[in-house]
């Protein structure tokens, strides 16, 4: 049974909506830092560019992180704050950040989560200010263009001072989350809020909700879940970057699998019209040629985004954010998105291989041709005696 509300404990922390963009090929940092540097908060408020050094994490180079002043006074269920973070990512991607202030009991939140999840006041300011970006860094950006895709996440920050004195000795009242207790979290409203989900759920839907979570010590906790994940921890620093960059990681997949779905498009489209039909020398050499360039720079382009994107963040020497990476990694798909993509990849370098096999038949071929017709040249010479 659910706690009800009068019983139920007040749980305040921040929640990060956070909203993913791709906005071209790459990202000059040192210029961008440079071009943005007028639009940042004061140096009080925010420092721009400063790779925010946690231990166990590396991401190089480090991202360029701004504030700005949010303009936001939409009817929100929870307070937003007055800074919105937006973090530039050197392969591409724009990620922002919208903070609001938790303050009610788990059923409260619950009920107020789909609205964050589908709001739309905050998914068009994210996307005005990527615009906006896009705009002022000008040349910092190669090949500026919005993608259509966008990836949405909320992580939910809880300070677990708030939780009470039987949670911090990690008691367990069968709840199955480690380290917090029933009295604090009800499994069922803990699952429905971190599913955005309003009607009761099934226990199967509950446990699977809950699956996916790890803990350091007793009073802290991460359950990560689609489209949000719960973080109780007093110093979150480590964690928040993991879900934010992953989140990141997801929407440069989606982009490039939608880019080389296309790309397979084309180049299926030219072996069917430029003679590999059994047309012999019916392709022109210079749709070869042209058509062999474009798939060739499509498969490089595509690979070091990929391995830009898979490279960009690395664990170091702690267990805990290593097996964090794993878990929200299984949870957002990671995994079959990349072996999709390294599919794709490989079917994309056999059709260049093709390619590239005909077009050195098509040279042998002429320079067949070229050898038969100075043969016959010579041999009607002679008989002739052309002078």
């Amino acid at each position: 049974m659910p706690v009800p509300d009068d019983l139920s404990p007040i749980v305040r922390g921040t929640a990060r909506v956070l909203c993913a963009f791709d906005v071209g090929a790459a990202i000059d940092l040192a210029e961008a830092r440079r071009r943005a540097g007028a639009a940042v908060a004061p140096a009080e408020d925010a420092v721009v560019g400063r790779a925010r050094h946690v231990p166990g994490l590396e991401c190089e180079p480090p991202p360029l992180r701004l504030i700005e002043k949010s303009s936001l006074v939409s009817g929100l269920p929870w307070p937003i704050e007055k800074e919105v973070e937006t973090t530039l990512f050197d392969f591409g991607a724009v990620c922002v950040c919208h903070r609001l202030r938790l303050d009610g009991t788990v059923a409260a939140l619950r009920r107020a989560m789909p609205a964050i999840v589908d709001s739309a006041s905050l998914r068009a300011d994210a996307e005005r200010r990527v615009a906006g970006l896009i705009e002022r860094l000008g040349p910092a950006i190669d090949r500026p263009a919005l993608a259509p895709e966008r990836e949405e996440y909320v992580v939910l920050g809880v300070d677990p001072a708030c939780l009470g004195e039987d949670d911090a000795r990690g008691e367990d009242s069968g709840t199955g989350v480690a380290g917090v207790s029933i009295q604090s979290l009800d499994r069922g409203e803990l699952a429905g809020l971190l599913r955005a989900e309003i009607g009761p759920l099934s226990e199967e839907e509950i446990a699977d909700s809950l699956a996916e979570r790890s803990s350091r010590r007793v009073s802290d906790l991460v359950v990560v879940d689609w489209p949000a994940a719960l973080l109780v921890d007093a110093d979150p620093r480590a964690t928040l970057e993991i879900p934010e960059f992953l989140n990141v990681q997801l929407l440069e997949f989606r982009v490039l699998d939608r880019r080389l779905d296309e790309g397979l498009d084309g180049a299926y489209a030219a072996l069917r019209t430029r003679g590999f039909a059994g047309r012999g020398l019916g392709w022109r050499w210079s749709s070869a040629n042209r058509d062999w360039r474009r798939i060739a720079r499509m498969q490089v382009d595509a690979a070091l985004l990929y391995e830009s994107v898979q490279n960009g963040l690395k664990v170091v020497g702690d267990p805990r954010l290593a097996r964090l990476v794993a878990s929200v990694s299984r949870r957002f798909g990671l995994i079959r998105w990349e072996e999709g993509i390294r599919r794709k990849l490989e079917v994309l370098g056999s059709i260049e291989q093709t390619i590239a096999e005909g077009q050195s038949q098509r040279r042998a071929e002429i320079l067949e041709w070229i050898i038969i017709a100075l043969i016959a040249f010579e041999v009607v010479f002679g008989f002739t005696g052309w002078k």
